[in-house]
């Protein structure tokens, strides 16, 4: 009888065992260690599920690509440990500014994304972008000091500016080049609508 209970511990201590695993890969394949929020994978396919989504229901997003003005000089400055600490605080000060049915991922180095349903066109996308480059105001602390970035925000509206992942992801990228070459901290549309 005893051999039955430790044989049937070793498989419940088994299975535990490789859930925990299972759940390591999955985190490590869909999650950017820094700051645990989604990857470039997961945010792809969540944009394939909303466009799938979009064409059923008729329902427009705004796919925004959001990029750090003045990330490097925080690298070279204040070193990396500076520039890992500021992306997980961004991580966290703009996740506490999007809504649950939002998603926010880092798609790798000093660049984010966001998908949002739109109700009101542009109006919305707009809204979140200002909040987004005025909540880059306030500083970071790190170490005793405050660390100035500011927000460079592209965005492509579905169906306005594209109905694929590629023409969207393009179209997104665009528009962040735009608002760069505008001078940074600032937002723009990939085009009319």
């Amino acid at each position: 009888m005893d051999d039955e209970i430790v044989g049937i511990s070793a498989v419940v201590k088994n299975i535990a065992a490789e859930r925990v695993a299972h759940q390591h890969m999955h985190n490590l394949a869909f999650y950017d260690p820094l700051t645990r929020l989604p990857n470039r994978a997961l945010f792809e396919d969540r944009l394939t599920q909303t466009i799938a989504g979009a064409k059923r229901y008729n329902r427009p997003f705004g796919l925004l690509f959001l990029d750090l003005d003045g990330f490097k000089s925080v690298n070279d400055v204040h070193g990396h440990a500076a520039g890992d600490a500021l992306l997980r605080a961004f991580g966290e000060r703009i996740g506490e500014i999007l809504r649950e049915s939002d998603t926010f991922a880092r798609l790798g180095g000093d660049e984010f994304a966001v998908l949002q349903q739109l109700t009101r066109i542009p109006e919305d996308a707009e809204t979140l972008a200002a909040k987004l480059i005025e909540t880059l105001q306030e500083p970071f602390p790190f170490d005793g000091k405050g660390l100035h970035v500011g927000l460079s925000v592209g965005i492509a509206v579905y169906p306005w500016h594209g109905i694929t992942e590629a023409s969207l992801l393009d179209a997104a990228d665009k528009a962040l080049y735009e608002a760069k070459s505008a001078g940074k901290n600032t937002f723009r549309f990939a085009g009319p609508f």
